[in-house]
């Protein structure tokens, strides 16, 4: 079984990431965990029975900087199988199914909520690229390159990604 999930930052996508496997972990009886932490942002977790890797999962960011989670059950051949019991649905992707507008609001504004009182610049500047990220959705790169753009070429302004609170 796979499983894709997009999150706004890395430590939700980790903490679900980490029930997923917990949970797994005691239905199949792993008895070993690993860590596998990126350079940057992201990284691996794997749960073993012995030898044999169970599942993993992999915290990365995409190329709009959402923060992806994908879940990879490998023991699936270790359930017996019946004729009677219900396959398992797939939980649903949101990765490529966009917001709406109204969703697209909410979703900014909850970021501001959450994170609006936040003193430092950097951490305000993440602030509005996430909220800028949320309501341009898939034209993000183009937003942000007609932001950058000036008369002295694509980069004459930059744009801060900043750091998250």
């Amino acid at each position: 079984m796979q499983m894709v999930q997009r999150h706004m930052d890395e430590i939700d996508a980790a903490s679900a990431g980490e029930t997923w496997l917990v949970e797994l972990a005691q239905r199949r009886g792993g008895d070993y965990a690993d860590l596998h932490k990126c350079e940057r942002d992201g990284g691996i977790r794997s749960v073993w029975k012995g030898r044999r890797l169970l599942a993993y999962y992999v915290v990365l960011r995409d190329q709009v900087n959402w923060t992806i989670l994908a879940c990879h059950d490998l023991s699936e051949d270790l359930e017996p199988k019946t004729e009677t019991a219900p396959a398992r649905a797939e939980e649903p992707s949101n990765v490529a199914e966009p917001l709406d507008a109204i969703q697209r609001r909410d979703a900014a504004l909850s970021l501001a909520a959450q994170f609006g009182m936040c003193d430092e610049p950097y951490h305000k500047a993440w602030l509005i690229d996430r909220m800028v990220r949320v309501l341009s959705g898939a034209e993000y790169e183009a937003w942000v390159a007609e932001r950058k753009a000036g008369v002295y070429g694509p980069n004459t302004h930059r744009w801060d990604v900043g750091l998250r609170p």
